[in-house]
């Protein structure tokens, strides 16, 4: 688009040339400030047209979405819990992630969140938590709490869709979403734009640098030790509404 008649300023016939230096320096100024972030955006879509992020982007949903999980699991780190159904990745985190251990359940959605077929292959995790109540007991661990990759892009209102209600603690920052529910006491982390594994990185590079900045982590870790000694996740009537608001196993 040419903005080039916005970035114009008339001169005055008794200008001096200070007044015309001090012009065209804010004429420059403007230009700047409307082309930066067009060039940014630009930049950012070119980089998806090349790399791994267009090798991901030649995968299926179900390899992507393998890709994806491993690259989240490399970099958060910990040990992974054995025992568990085939699609259930999770992490007892390492002390230093949060500060405390918790059980860090990984998925991804290989598309944006508004592609169905990506979106229900993470198969309802929410009403699924109460299967890590014999791992939870067994590491004396917080949680879960769950972190989710998402290979384009989400918004806050499919953020509460995905809990089952707008009643949530939602935080949109540059890494994505952090959202709580503080009556049924889930968590998760979203990050967003994950279109190749420098990015994934990045995104948990800025989650840490916000936890740290504002001190979350200690809300984070205190919410999820308080999810371990819930009695019940069946019996929640929120809970109730956010498993049958979830998305479902393909048939």
């Amino acid at each position: 688009m040419d903005r080039s008649d916005a970035w114009v300023k008339k001169v005055p016939p008794e200008a001096t040339v200070e007044d015309v230096v001090r012009l065209a320096r804010e004429v420059v100024a403007w230009a700047v400030r409307d082309l930066v972030p067009i060039g940014a955006r630009a930049d950012r879509r070119a980089a998806f047209a090349r790399g791994e992020a267009l090798d991901w982007s030649r995968l299926s949903f179900a390899q992507r979405q393998v890709e994806m999980v491993s690259v989240l699991a490399r970099h958060i780190g910990g040990t992974r819990l054995e025992g568990l159904k085939s699609e259930m990745t999770v992490f007892l985190t390492p002390p230093r992630f949060l500060g405390h251990p918790v059980l860090a359940w990984l998925h991804a959605i290989p598309a944006g969140f508004g592609v169905s077929a990506a979106r229900e292959r993470i198969v309802r995790p929410l009403a699924r938590e109460h299967e890590l109540a014999d791992a939870l007991r067994r590491h004396r661990a917080g949680g879960p709490v769950h972190f989710i990759a998402v290979h384009r892009t989400m918004t806050e209102s499919q953020v509460a869709s995905f809990f089952g209600t707008p009643d949530i603690y939602v935080v949109s920052g540059p890494f994505g979403f952090y959202a709580a529910d503080l009556t049924t006491l889930q968590q998760a982390f979203i990050l967003t734009q994950c279109r190749d594994s420098p990015a994934i990185a990045h995104g948990l590079t800025r989650l840490t640098a916000w936890l740290d900045e504002v001190g979350e982590n200690a809300q984070v870790v205190a919410l999820a030790k308080q999810a371990d000694r819930r009695p019940s996740r069946r019996r929640s009537s929120r809970y109730r509404r956010a498993a049958s608001t979830g998305v479902r196993r393909r048939s």
